[in-house]
């Protein structure tokens, strides 16, 4: 089964903000070594939804934007 998913946000704070004030139970933003901002939601079923911030110094959105060319 699926044990975690990912879903990436335009704004980490405002993200982290609504799910809050919907009583969602989730962790505070963190830094990755490849600079995404990420967070991590865990649904009544165990499943980890990972939110990334996909900034233009992550390793992420340069290797998207190589992909544009």
């Amino acid at each position: 089964g699926i044990n975690h998913f990912g879903v990436h946000v335009e704004n980490m704070n405002s993200a982290i903000a609504m799910f809050k004030q919907r009583g969602v139970n989730i962790s505070e933003s963190r830094v990755s070594p490849t600079k995404a901002v990420l967070a991590n939601i865990t649904d009544p079923n165990g499943v980890r939804i990972e939110l990334a911030e996909l900034p233009p110094e992550s390793l992420h959105r340069q290797a998207m934007e190589r992909w544009k060319q």
